[in-house]
């Protein structure tokens, strides 16, 4: 078995000076990946909207940095620091930063 380790705080800073300023809106990092699931590290700036999409497996959603909003159709949950949210698979969504914001996002497979 294997097993991976992450200090979310080293990876936050790595991931911010690998990409300073605002030479982008989005980065992703992934963290791992095997057939049962993909754990990515995503930043986004102030003001950055990911447009609805929707994932065949079940989507975890967690704020390390910053506030993000997860909107599926008429609602939208507010995501602060430390809070997470869960999404069904195939449910249709989509993410905006209210502020330089970084998340942690698990997506399970569903075959597996």
């Amino acid at each position: 078995m294997t097993r991976n380790f992450f200090n979310f705080e080293h990876e936050i800073k790595q991931m911010m000076d690998e990409h300073p300023g605002n030479s982008s809106d989005r980065h992703t990092k992934i963290l791992a990946k095997t057939d049962s699931y993909r754990l990515l590290l995503v930043s986004l700036t102030k003001n950055t909207h990911i447009r609805e999409h929707q994932v065949e497996g079940r989507v975890f959603i967690q704020t390390l940095k910053g506030e993000i909003h997860v909107g599926n159709g008429d609602e939208s949950v507010k995501l602060p620091k430390g809070c997470l949210t869960t999404l069904a698979p195939m449910q249709k969504h989509d993410v905006f930063a209210t502020q330089d914001s970084v998340f942690l996002l698990t997506i399970t497979q569903l075959n597996s």
